[in-house]
């Protein structure tokens, strides 16, 4: 499991890395500096996908849920600082799941040697 974590970790780390290029990239070639939200990201790569994530939510769970919840706290988020933050959850809880592997208290045995020589 910690792999899985290791690798979503470090894919994150390198969005936001693509991410953050991106923005400085506008900033330089127009002079605003402005974040780019998740919504945003969202939208413009993925329409599609959002209009079901909105229509389901409004199906299946709560309908006002969307406007309350999800468009002010998911969607409104800076999506550079989402990546990262969700990069370093990912990144600890692989290190967390390395450490608690290495203090198990397993040793590692040894091979006896038979004393003949091959």
């Amino acid at each position: 499991m910690r792999n899985i974590f290791n690798v979503l970790g470090w894919i994150l780390l390198l969005i936001s890395i693509v991410i953050g290029g991106n923005e400085l990239y506008e900033y330089l070639d127009r002079g605003d500096y402005g974040l780019s939200r998740v919504g945003d990201l969202w939208a413009r790569y993925a329409p599609d996908s959002l209009a079901a994530f909105q229509s389901a939510l409004a199906q299946f769970l709560y309908p006002t849920l969307w406007d309350n919840l999800v468009r002010p706290l998911v969607l409104g988020v800076p999506a550079l600082l989402a990546a990262l933050v969700l990069a370093v959850v990912f990144l600890l809880a692989a290190r967390i799941g390395r450490v608690e592997d290495s203090g198990s208290g397993r040793r590692a045995r040894r091979r006896r040697s038979s004393g003949r020589l091959s």
